[in-house]
C-alpha cells in the first residue's frame, strides 16, 4: 500500500472520489472533514480505503493546507 484515498458516499448508494491520495490514513481523514464542511449538499457518508496509487497530496488541518500533485514526495512531505 502507498497511499490512502476517500471515496464518498452518496444518498443514492453510488460512490465517487477524486485523484487526491494521501501518505497517511489520518491526512485522507482530516481532508474529508475539511472539505465537508464546505459542502452544501451533503453526500450520506464517506470512507478511506487503502490505495496502491503514489502520494498526489498532503492535508495539514493545524495549517489548514492543501498540497496538490507535485507539491509532496512519497510521505506527504512538503518537497
Amino acid at each position: 500500500m502507498k497511499s490512502f484515498k476517500m471515496v464518498l458516499v452518496e444518498n443514492d448508494g453510488s460512490e465517487c472520489g477524486n485523484g487526491l491520495r494521501f501518505a497517511t490514513e489520518e491526512q485522507a481523514h482530516e481532508y474529508h472533514a475539511d472539505l465537508y464542511s464546505r459542502w452544501t449538499a451533503c453526500p450520506s457518508g464517506y470512507r478511506v480505503d487503502p490505495s496502491s496509487d503514489p502520494v498526489t497530496a498532503t492535508h495539514d488541518a493545524a495549517a489548514d493546507t492543501n498540497m496538490g500533485p507535485n507539491e509532496c514526495d512519497d510521505n506527504g512531505d512538503r518537497v
